[in-house]
């Protein structure tokens, strides 16, 4: 059923609306009160995701369905991070205009940023690569069809032989993406409340949270590479 729905009027109106009261929130709401824009903002962007996703699968959880009609923790991962650094450039780019500062897009993003993007980029590509590789040697399970996608699917094992059980690497990722998202948007937050007029650059990542991130997507696609064989 899910797979004949098609992309309604409804939801191209429901983007285009989201996009203007985006943009109307960013310039009318006074600087003082920042931090609710940026609030509003992220929970605009959240709901022009899911109406996409809807759009495009016929279900809410839609933009978390990969190929193999499973929901996907990478995507989870990229949807989530895309969501909070454009929500915050947003907010703070429309405020700098509003309050008319010089060069208001002139927002410093640190590397450390960049790199988190990147991660979690390479996480989004590098999954369908092994998992094309194992379903040619019929290793992975997969739904058969997008109604049967689950949000169990982010925390199960993807073979034959494991796709019943919890994956505690997923899990592991899971939580570091989680801790780490929800540090960061309170480290955005504390921006949007305490500066004054102009916000010129983005609060800066602790390199170990990096690392520590890097090596759980690490583990993370050495557990997927590896081809587990039916007990005898």
């Amino acid at each position: 059923m899910g797979n004949n729905i098609k992309w309604y009027k409804l939801h191209s109106l429901g983007l285009i609306v989201i996009i203007i009261v985006m943009i109307l929130v960013g310039l009318l709401i006074p600087y003082d009160y920042r931090i609710w824009a940026w609030i509003c903002t992220l929970i605009l962007l959240t709901l022009f995701t899911i109406i996409s996703g809807h759009g495009v699968t016929g279900f809410w959880k839609g933009l978390l369905i990969d190929e193999r009609k499973k929901v996907s923790l990478s995507r989870l991962q990229m949807v989530l991070w895309t969501i909070i650094i454009l929500s915050s450039f947003l907010t703070a780019a429309l405020s700098n205009i509003a309050t008319k500062q010089v060069n208001p897009l002139s927002i410093s993003i640190p590397n450390e940023l960049w790199i988190l993007m990147g991660i979690s980029t390479t996480s989004l590509v590098s999954s369908p690569l092994i998992k094309t590789r194992k379903k040619i040697k019929e290793a992975i399970k997969e739904n058969p069809s997008v109604e049967d996608a689950q949000m169990a699917d982010m925390f199960k094992g993807e073979e034959k032989v494991n796709f019943t059980l919890l994956d505690l690497g997923k899990v592991q990722m899971f939580f570091f993406t989680i801790v780490l998202a929800l540090a960061y948007s309170v480290a955005i937050g504390t921006i949007f409340l305490e500066t004054s007029v102009r916000i010129y650059k983005f609060p800066d990542l602790d390199p170990a949270m990096i690392t520590l991130l890097g090596i759980s997507h690490a583990g993370y696609l050495t557990n997927k590479a590896i081809s587990r064989s039916e007990p005898e």
